[in-house]
């Protein structure tokens, strides 16, 4: 906490000229602290270093790599640390680079320095960490922990592995295409609700979601049902709202003003980047990602089909959800949650259903 102060004065040492930001995109520009309330909240301040975000960031901090010199070496997998078995010192690596059969030894100057990166795809340690079950992510999918099993096998301790960054993320299992989840995904109508696995409301569908800390909101524990009954929520959209415009932008249009994951404009399409998406949703409908019926019943049986768990989706249970909120636009108010009345709009059959499942881009 105390280092993190002196960000600023590290990047101007390197020449860079940081600009103070108003506040964090998660505030809506308000405050530099996502928990204004927390003490010593007041003492930060929040930098940037491109307008656009991470992505013009990374290219200045590469661009400054490279002129200092510095390689990097790729296509680097199976590394083992090289441990003084005396002093316990860290000397150096092993790795094998590409499809080379012959480890290469990386010897160390003064230190090693091991950026561990997340575990956002390796399935067993997500179960063993993290506070719920399943998370999905968007981040680079070759963070599988590697860094984490390597500290490990000389003596390191894991510390503070339970926790994330990100949101409820849309997430389409039956999807061969694109195998990962989308960040932030943006209907061009508000005529959409958000309920749990069990076809209840649960939230403002108008009030904002922190693409920080959001996904703790799906945490819920339904202790009759012995289960997490916001994983996964649904968003169920109408066929206004469906018509209207793509509910997600194309590769490289930033979604929340900037390139992330693996949406960015930059990353391969071998490693996993996100194709893009159709400006009128009709090629994700037509690779059946998306449950959808032109009534209730039809829906649910698509949804089933992505959550069974306990019964899955409960018909009635939406069906009656869907009634009473209709009812809430005609009368203008929402009497459960406080929905901004401007975003009352109905819902009006065919009925889609996008499933969302804590996560984001990272794991912390």
């Amino acid at each position: 906490a105390e280092e993190c102060t002196r960000n600023i004065e590290y990047l101007q040492d390197y020449g860079l000229e940081p600009f103070i930001k108003g506040g964090t995109e998660a505030t809506g520009g308000v405050n530099s602290c996502e928990f204004p309330l927390l003490p010593g909240s007041e003492a930060l301040q929040l930098a940037g270093m491109a307008p656009l975000g991470a992505i013009e960031a990374f290219e200045t901090l590469d661009e400054l790599r490279q002129d200092l010199g510095v390689e990097v070496v790729f296509s680097c997998h199976d590394e083992t640390l090289i441990q003084d078995p005396q002093t316990k010192e860290i000397l150096g690596c092993w790795t094998y680079i590409g499809d080379d059969p012959e480890p290469k030894a990386v010897k160390a100057r003064r230190g090693t320095v091991i950026t561990t990166g997340g575990f956002e795809f390796n399935e067993e340690m997500k179960n063993e960490y993290l506070k719920v079950t399943p998370c999905v992510f968007y981040g680079w999918p070759f963070n599988t922990g590697d860094g984490h099993r390597m500290v490990q096998e000389v003596g390191g301790q894991l510390w503070h592995m339970n926790s994330m960054l990100g949101e409820p993320v849309a997430y389409f299992p039956k999807d061969e295409v694109y195998t990962a989840g989308y960040c932030a995904m943006k209907p061009t109508t508000n005529n959409f609700i958000w309920t749990n696995r069990f076809g209840k409301r649960w939230r403002d569908e108008s009030a904002e979601i922190s693409h920080h800390n959001g996904w703790y909101e799906t945490t819920h524990f339904d202790f009759k049902a012995a289960d997490f009954d916001r994983i996964p929520t649904w968003q169920i959209i109408d066929s206004t709202c469906f018509n209207a415009g793509p509910l997600y932008g194309g590769k490289g249009e930033g979604v929340l003003g900037f390139q992330m994951g693996m949406n960015a404009a930059d990353v391969p399409s071998e490693c996993g980047a996100m194709p893009g998406w159709s400006a009128d949703n009709s090629e994700e409908l037509a690779r059946g990602i998306i449950p959808w019926g032109n009534t209730v019943e039809e829906l649910a049986e698509m949804m089933h089909e992505i959550d069974d768990r306990l019964g899955g989706m409960d018909v009635d249970a939406l069906k009656k959800t869907i009634e009473d909120y209709n009812a809430y636009c005609e009368a203008g108010e929402d009497p459960e949650f406080g929905r901004n009345p401007e975003t009352l709009l109905p819902l009006v059959p065919p009925f889609y259903a996008i499933p969302y499942y804590p996560a984001g881009v990272t794991t912390l």
